[in-house]
Order: structure tokens, then sequence, then C-alpha cells
């Protein structure tokens, strides 16, 4: 018996393409990794930010600090939280839109009374945070936050005795 070729009849150029389940499959695909991969883009941009942010005004804070040790005098800086503009001698720094600052009540143990300001420092105005950074090394202990989108909050302090500036991610749980 001969062998026989058994030929099959091509599909006209009109008729080739993807059916419609093998379309509606890969849309679903598509769509179920872009679930998955879009919110963590997104959170990781937005820690981007928060860095950002963070080393801004944690720079800026520390540039004043070294300026007052090494030029011999006192810088002097204040925080408007109208305005959300950190100004001192060099000039403004505004935080970007979606942040701000909030002024941290002071908490002194119990039968401590608060330190004595210096003359040139008392302002009744409420919505500024005066800070001040000595030759010495020694600084205004401060304590402020930034409020960043989503409830994101840096705390800030600055801490008297050595003048260091500190900053760190708070929880909510412990927003001062």
């Amino acid at each position: 018996m001969p062998l026989q070729r058994i030929v099959r009849p091509t599909q006209p150029a009109s008729m080739a393409g993807f059916t419609l389940l093998e379309l509606l499959l890969v849309l679903f695909l598509i769509g179920l990794g872009s679930a998955i991969v879009g919110p963590r883009i997104s959170g990781f941009l937005s820690g981007n930010e928060t860095r950002r942010v963070s080393d801004l005004v944690e720079n800026r804070l520390n540039l004043l600090r070294t300026q007052a040790v090494l030029g011999g005098k006192v810088q002097k800086a204040e925080i408007n939280i109208v305005t959300n503009v950190l100004r001192d001698a060099t000039g403004d720094l505004v935080v970007p839109e979606q942040w701000h600052f909030e002024p941290v009540a002071e908490q002194l143990p119990a039968g401590a009374a608060p330190a004595a300001a210096a003359e040139d420092e008392i302002i009744d105005d409420p919505d500024l945070i005066l800070l001040r950074f000595n030759p010495d090394g020694t600084a205004k202990a401060v304590h402020f936050n930034l409020i960043g989108p989503e409830q994101t909050r840096l705390g800030v302090s600055i801490v008297a005795l050595t003048g260091r500036v500190r900053v760190q991610p708070l929880g909510a749980d412990n927003a001062s």
C-alpha cells in the first residue's frame, strides 16, 4: 500500500487570529498582574517621598547646627505650621504640598518646670515653632511631627544637650 500524504486545507488569511477565549484569558492575566504589582509600586514610591522629605528636613537642621558650631554664632530658625515653611538665615525650606508640620506638646516629668526661654525667644505666636542651635553644640529641645500623605508620620526631635537631630517614622498609635 503506497503512503498517501494527507493534505489539510489551509485557512484563508482572513480567518487567522486569536479566539475570544484566548483574548479574555490574556486580559485577565494582565489585570491580575496589575492588581498584585500596582500597590507595591505605589508603596515603594511613597516610601521614597517619605525618605526624601525626612532627609530634606534633617539635613537642613544639621546644617544649622554645623553653622552654629563652626561659625561660633547662634543659629536660629522658625517653623510656621500654617505656611509649612522652615525659615532660617539661609532662606526658606518649603515642604512638599502633601506634607505639613505639627507641633508636639512638651511632656515634662512630674514636678519639672519648663526651661526658661531667652528673651529673644519669647513669641506669643502659636503658629511658630522656634529653633535655636548654640555654638557649644547644644540646642533648644524641640519636638514636632511631619505629617504626610496617608497619615505618614515622622517624629523630629532636637536633643538639647547635644543638639543632635533625630527623624524617625512614627506609627499611628504613638503619634507624639
